[in-house]
């Protein structure tokens, strides 16, 4: 129960407390959102959507990278959307 307590607080924390008009739009913050809170919570509990601090490298530089073939790849797709395609 206390964990729970505390995972509703950091969550107010992270999201701040907002002050709505009568339509429900934000007018101003009754607690400001913290974006440090945000970024541990994240880290935290968002590990399993890949959210967190490690870096995971999908190559190794084993693999190495064409450049050539990068830079021609990335001219393509920019005149593709140049052009609407």
């Amino acid at each position: 129960m206390f964990s729970d307590d505390a995972l509703m607080t950091a969550n107010i924390v992270a999201l701040g407390i907002p002050i709505k008009d009568p339509q429900g739009c934000v007018v101003g913050w009754e607690q400001l959102p913290d974006s440090t809170m945000v970024r541990y919570l994240m880290s935290t509990l968002g590990k399993d959507e890949d959210f967190g601090e490690e870096v995971t490298l999908h190559h190794t530089a084993d693999e190495g990278i064409d450049i050539v073939r990068w830079i021609d790849k990335e001219i393509e797709e920019k005149q593709k959307a140049n052009r609407g395609d």
